[in-house]
């Protein structure tokens, strides 16, 4: 849906400048019907704004790494924050371009173990997310970066999972921030459980939305819950089942009911799991009973 000419060039130079003007020109030449942008990380400084090459782009890309290498950020007030504020001053200066953040993420270089950086990438996470989904006029986020690699420069120790694929905590955060569809409510018709009983479980998702507030936030389509009754150590199934979730635009709800048997164990789980098409897990939620009586829910 659009070209992207460059990443991270001397965009504030003289030369930047002519080289993004003079290719979107070309581009627009060979398809105008497209967006043409690129990704800028020269964005930080208000006073040096309008001699970005970003003038001469359909949209804005940002890449913006506060709180590790453009230096430390404050979200006790999300609105205050070094983020904020130049996502306002962008917006000022082009208030009819959507702003897409092309890079947000976390390096390991910036805390003082790997066990408490990756903690520290889920906090940020979350805040920038927040940050951003308040301000109508970013579009997109996309985070950088899926997995820790080597290049001949340095090493990136900043992805969700480690060079060897295994998934750090912030994959579960990201995972959940990044899902279409979310657990509005969840409950069930007795408060009291016994083995051998019927239970009716109603379920109600929510598609993020609408887009002006939310992020991502887009119709689902093809969308299925998944439910399972296990043991507490998730290693015996005792029954599953699927409900195909109807298609759903932005902001709009549903509510799909689940019948399952109370198990003969003491203590036992009831798994959501919402899948996309795709197969791919979206976002789940976990209860556990005990004692026939609910003891928590997670998301």
């Amino acid at each position: 849906w659009a070209w992207s000419i460059a990443n991270e060039i001397d965009s504030l130079s003289d030369v930047g400048n002519e080289f993004i003007q003079s290719n979107y020109e070309y581009i627009k030449s060979l398809d105008p019907n497209r967006y043409v942008s690129f990704a800028s990380n020269r964005l930080y400084n208000e006073a040096t704004l309008e001699k970005d090459a970003s003038k001469y782009s359909d949209f804005i890309m940002m890449n913006q790494y506060y709180g590790s290498w453009a230096g430390p950020d404050d979200y006790t007030n999300l609105q205050e924050s070094r983020l904020s504020q130049a996502l306002d001053s962008i917006h000022k200066l082009y208030p009819d371009k959507m702003i897409v953040i092309s890079e947000f993420g976390f390096d390991n270089q910036f805390a003082p173990s790997p066990e408490i950086a990756d903690e520290m990438r889920s906090e940020l996470l979350t805040n920038q997310l927040n940050v951003m989904r308040s301000k109508d006029f970013v579009g997109a986020a996309i985070f950088w970066i899926y997995a820790d690699y080597r290049s001949p420069y340095f090493n990136l120790v900043m992805g969700l999972v480690d060079e060897n694929r295994v998934p750090r905590g912030s994959y579960n955060v990201i995972r959940t921030e990044y899902s279409p569809v979310l657990f509005d409510s969840v409950s069930t018709d007795r408060d009291n459980f016994t083995p051998g009983q019927q239970v009716a479980t109603g379920v109600t998702l929510r598609v993020r939305g609408p887009v002006q507030s939310d992020m991502p936030s887009y119709s689902i389509e093809g969308y299925t819950l998944h439910w399972e009754v296990m043991d507490s150590t998730q290693e015996m199934l005792y029954s599953k089942g699927d409900i195909q979730i109807p298609r759903l635009a932005p902001a709009e709800s549903w509510t799909g009911v689940i019948d399952w048997v109370v198990p003969e164990n003491d203590s036992f789980l009831l798994k959501l799991t919402v899948i996309r098409p795709t197969g791919v897990e979206c976002i789940e939620k976990i209860m556990e009973f005990r004692n026939g009586a609910l003891l928590y829910s997670v998301k």
